[in-house]
């Protein structure tokens, strides 16, 4: 399967070095086909080089799983099989990497871009946690998995603002 320019996604959100300003983050959105980027030089000229820099592969940002290179079928449908045959049982990465031959490692990317695609692109209800992944079985369980992440964001977000106020300080 092609992959398709990271232009053509409806949403894309990364932050990114800057090359100029060692320690500067820029944020890159793309939404619908439309480039921005919190850089000066994109304010003046309307493009930047931070637009070439968003990675497809960084499941931590908010690229969707279409831009992540997909695993093969069989591949995922391995963990989706799994996590079926276990629903409502929490399974670690470890363990599915072990139970459906993907390569054990410390993260278990391999394993988290399968699942990434499984949720994002072929829509099932697997949800994470501290105990590892599950194939959700009640819209409460799905309910409640939203609500860990919202204020997860919340969290993140409230650190975020925290450090910058932080950083501003420094720099003055």
């Amino acid at each position: 399967m092609a992959q398709k320019s990271i232009m053509e996604y409806s949403q894309v959100e990364e932050v990114v070095d800057s090359r100029s300003n060692p320690g500067t983050k820029h944020i890159v959105i793309i939404e619908s086909g439309k480039p921005f980027c919190s850089c000066p030089g994109f304010k003046y000229h309307g493009h930047c080089h931070h637009l070439n820099e968003v990675d497809p592969n960084n499941i931590y940002s908010t690229v969707p799983a279409k831009a992540v290179q997909e695993t093969p079928d069989d591949d995922k449908y391995k963990i989706l099989g799994l996590l079926q045959d276990r629903a409502g049982e929490w399974i670690t990465s470890n363990e599915i990497a072990r139970e459906t031959g993907y390569k054990v490692g410390n993260s278990q990317v391999e394993v988290r871009k399968a699942i990434t695609i499984l949720i994002e692109l072929d829509n099932y209800p697997i949800i994470s946690g501290h105990d590892g992944y599950k194939y959700a079985q009640t819209n409460d369980e799905i309910q409640e998995y939203i609500t860990a992440l919202e204020k997860r964001m919340f969290g993140l977000q409230r650190r975020i603002t925290s450090l910058r106020t932080i950083l501003n300080e420094v720099r003055k």
